[in-house]
């Protein structure tokens, strides 16, 4: 993870409080158990819930995320890795590091932009832009 995309997450009152608890939980799981013992996908899951955290910071207001910034396709190209290996993070990163979170709120935001098709008999969740999130905050700005 660079500097700068952990940086863009917090404002500079919380920048340096924020990687000084990402380095403590990094410490901990070293130090903790056997040094040198973490498996490498241990680390990378650790790594990619620090930053989760950051974008949930980021990118909710109040109860609704922007899912548009969190989706698996803009983290993928961020981090430089497959969707499906964020979708599987993502998963994993609930299960061990869990955020409470109610995504009913935010499906609620982007309800009108949902279509089904029937010729493919799936549900189309479309990545606007612009959110209804996004426009919220506009406003408000």
């Amino acid at each position: 993870m660079s500097e700068k995309l952990f940086d863009g997450l917090y404002d500079e009152s919380e920048l340096t409080a924020k990687k000084a608890e990402a380095f403590d939980k990094i410490a901990d799981m070293f130090y903790d158990r056997n040094f040198g013992a973490t498996s490498k996908s241990e680390i990378e899951l650790l790594m990619f819930s620090i930053l989760m955290d950051g974008m949930i910071h980021k990118y909710s207001n109040g109860d609704v995320l922007d899912m548009n910034a969190c989706s698996d396709y803009n983290m993928a190209k961020m981090l430089g890795i497959k969707q499906s290996a964020v979708k599987n993070l993502k998963l994993k990163k609930q299960a061990r590091y869990p955020v409470e979170f109610d995504w009913r709120k935010s499906l609620e935001s982007i309800k009108d932009s949902i279509r089904y098709d029937s010729r493919k008999n799936k549900v189309i969740i479309p990545a606007h832009r612009h959110t209804a999130w996004q426009q919220r905050n506009s406003d408000t700005t």
